[in-house]
This record gives C-alpha cells, sequence and structure tokens, in this order.
C-alpha cells in the first residue's frame, strides 16, 4: 500500500505504524519528521497474518501531547483466513472499534496537556475517560453477537474493562491477531497501546455498558473517585439504573450498547 501523510499542523509530526512489520525507513519513528506544510509518502507490504492495529505519531518530546490531541487511528489488515471465518463484519454496526482515551479539558472545553514532576514520574493521565473521541457515547446494534476492536490509547492508563451486567467477554484476537480459541473472560486487562478483539452476545436485546474497573496504580484514579470529583455527589451508569458514589469503589461508564431507549456502548435492536 502507498500512503501520502500531509502535516498540515504548525509542529512536525510523524506517522508510526504500530503493529505493523514494516522495514524501519518507511515505519514513523523520530527521525522520519514530516515538517509543517509538507508531505512524506512511504510504501509498504504488510505481509502478517490479519490484526487489529493502530497509529499514532512519535515525535520527540510530543508524542503523548500530539495523541491526546487526536493524532492516532485503526489499521485494520485482512487476509483470506479472517474474510471467511463467521464473525461479525459489518463496519461500525456489528464490528464495532472502541477507542479509548483519557482526557483532561480545561474550561474552554479544549485539551489540556501540561507535564508536572508528577506525570514526568509516573505518567500523563486524564481525568475523564473518552471513546472514539466521545464522552459517554451509545451505539444501537442488531440482536446477536457483536464484535468489539478494543484499544487502549491512554497515554499512561491502564484499563481493565467489563461489562456493567457481567455478560461475558470472548476474547478473539490480540496484538498478533487471532488466537488458537476464544478465551471467556468477565474482566479483560490491557495496558498503553494493546489491542484486543472480543466477541460480546447481545442476543437478548438488552443495554448494557462497557466499564472499566479500578485499577491501583498511582495517578490513576477517575471522578468520581478522587479530588477530581469535588462536588459531586455520585455518578450514575447509563443505562443501568446504579449509582456509584464518591469514595466508593466502582466502575466508570466507557460506553453503551443498547436498544431503542436508554443505554449506553453497545445497544441490541429489540425490534420495535
Amino acid at each position: 500500500m502507498t500512503v501520502d501523510i500531509s502535516n498540515k499542523l504548525p509542529e512536525a509530526s510523524t506517522v508510526h505504524w504500530h503493529g505493523l512489520e514494516i522495514p524501519g525507513n518507511v515505519d514513523g519513528g523520530p527521525q522520519a519528521l514530516i515538517q509543517p506544510g509538507t508531505t512524506r509518502t512511504v510504501s509498504f507490504t504488510a505481509d502478517q497474518p490479519a490484526s487489529t492495529c493502530w497509529f499514532h505519531p512519535h515525535t520527540h518530546g510530543k508524542t503523548g501531547e500530539q495523541v491526546m490531541k487526536g493524532l492516532g487511528g485503526l489499521v485494520l489488515l485482512e487476509d483470506d483466513e479472517s474474510s471467511q471465518l463467521p464473525l461479525p463484519k459489518t463496519w461500525g454496526t456489528d464490528d464495532i472499534p472502541v477507542i479509548l482515551q483519557d482526557k483532561r479539558l480545561g474550561k474552554d472545553g479544549q485539551i489540556e496537556y501540561q507535564l508536572d514532576i508528577m506525570s514526568a514520574a509516573v505518567g500523563w493521565f486524564g481525568d475523564r475517560m473518552f471513546t472514539n473521541g466521545a464522552s459517554y457515547p451509545q451505539h444501537i446494534a442488531p440482536r446477536g453477537w457483536l464484535r468489539l476492536r478494543f484499544l487502549n490509547g491512554c497515554n499512561a492508563r491502564s484499563l481493565n474493562l467489563s461489562t456493567s451486567d457481567n455478560r461475558p467477554l470472548y476474547v478473539i484476537a490480540s496484538d498478533g491477531g487471532f488466537l488458537g480459541e476464544p478465551v471467556k473472560l468477565t474482566e479483560l486487562p490491557m495496558l498503553m497501546g494493546e489491542r484486543f478483539e472480543v466477541l460480546v452476545d447481545a442476543s437478548d436485546g438488552k443495554p448494557f455498558d462497557i466499564v472499566t474497573l479500578p485499577v491501583k496504580q498511582m495517578g490513576m484514579t477517575l471522578a468520581p473517585f478522587g479530588p477530581a470529583a469535588a462536588g459531586i455527589a455520585y455518578s450514575a451508569i447509563a443505562g443501568t439504573g446504579r449509582e456509584i458514589h464518591a469514595g466508593q469503589p466502582g466502575e466508570i461508564a466507557c460506553a453503551a450498547i443498547a436498544g431503542r431507549g436508554a443505554g449506553t456502548l453497545v445497544a441490541a435492536d429489540d425490534g420495535s
């Protein structure tokens, strides 16, 4: 494939193809800067098994900030074998990207990214979760199996994904491609940059949330469980009717899946 990468930013950047097995001279490391107003053209063949990869900058001293401000996205590799598998394949309907990132917004609604002593030591953390660039999005999906392509696009935050109603997650693929067989889980730990493909059974037509459970790591607290939640009495998980009170263990809803009506990331159409 051949890709033209045009930099319309006021600063230099790069594009690193994370997960692609390609030569270093076409990958976007810190040495391959694309200056403002210029274009870099790269050509390569991804000769590897089907997998969910992603792209992001690798600009020296600016990688974290540029990723948090929107530079990044999925790269999907398919092959003859994957195309024959009986998996959900309707993109955006039952084959759904789920890019998870924590961000911090200022009073003007713009993304704030400032490094201090703490973030230099343990990593930069946002104070709210975003899914595909939106806060608590909802998705109405058909009844049946859903294929969720998870990416932990956070800077330093580990995630522990689950569903609000404890329905199982069947992991079918990881960074390197498909597993030998599905692995049934109720919680899915994810480190930064990791990808997993997961099947979820939504044939019952009931709404549910994708949530991230608490992770014990310095700097990891998200509202409403820490100082950032000052003045917040409680937080409700959309579509479940459950309340999580400040200062108590709980989960943060990332997205809802639901039928028509109240719901969260993945939803099933009840046919009404």
